[in-house]
């Protein structure tokens, strides 16, 4: 299979190595409008074009990573019609992709940067023109890069939200425990140390039982956790993390209906 990439940023760079890295593809073609992302493509051993069209009419998928804003630039210089088109662009429904590509069959996809360490959730979706066939190429490709889930398109803004911006949100707080460390007296490699290891053990001990039982196995009566999640309860801190989700998922769907 034979891909084009089109918009080598950070994204479009670790899922096409995830990809290679998968044996799914056997070739992949780079495009990009910045030279510094076409060298870094062919560092990776991948071929680098400045040339959309022709990286588009060689390629059998297209992957398109580019800003939402460079839609239409890239629209104007499709020549791929019918082909399989996986886009991740935020905020771009597989009905607004249609407008600007109406022959292609596409994929609409969400994963996150957790791509880089192969850890993702990665959301799929697909427009009308697309077949079972291309949801289940989709699913491999992606699948190179994290957790797979196909679902409905509806969910997309909330799922841009919470897996999208997430680990944002997840960085932020294990910043916070770090920084928390580092003022009891912790040195700060030995506070970021701890609270990354907290933070990786805590998803892996969640897989095996639910968010309220872990947090009552350790919060013992009257313990220092208890103590703790007195002060959390009591700044409102969970309401705020909803509340920030919520924005991102207002501002995902902003993005669609602006274009």
């Amino acid at each position: 299979m034979r891909l084009a990439v089109v918009g080598y940023g950070k994204m479009g760079e670790a899922l096409a190595k995830a990809f290679w890295e998968s044996s799914a593809v056997s070739e992949i073609l780079a495009y990009d409008i910045l030279k510094e992302r076409l060298k870094a493509a062919e560092k990776a051993g991948f071929r680098a074009t400045r040339s959309l069209k022709g990286a588009v009419e060689k390629a059998e998928v297209v992957l398109l990573s580019v800003k939402p804003n460079n839609v239409p630039e890239v629209s104007d210089e499709w020549k791929g019609g019918g082909k399989l088109l996986l886009s991740i662009v935020a905020g771009y429904t597989t009905s607004l992709l249609g407008k600007y590509f109406p022959e292609a069959r596409i994929i609409r996809a969400m994963p996150n940067i957790n791509v880089v360490s192969k850890a993702a959730f990665v959301a799929l979706c697909r427009g009308p023109r697309a077949t079972d066939e291309d949801l289940n190429t989709a699913v491999k490709l992606f699948s190179s890069a994290g957790e797979v889930e196909v679902v409905d398109e509806k969910l997309m803004d909330a799922i841009t939200a919470v897996s999208g911006s997430g680990p944002a949100i997840a960085a932020y707080l294990i910043d916070a425990v770090a920084s928390a460390g580092v003022y009891l007296g912790i040195p700060r490699p030995l506070a970021e140390k701890i609270a990354r290891v907290l933070f990786l053990g805590t998803a892996k001990t969640l897989s095996k039982m639910r968010t309220e039982n872990l947090i009552w196995s350790v919060a013992t009566p009257g313990g220092t956790t208890v103590e703790a999640l007195m002060v959390l309860e009591k700044e409102g801190v969970k309401g705020k993390i909803m509340e920030s989700l919520k924005a991102a998922a207002e501002k995902s769907r902003r993005l669609a209906t602006s274009k």
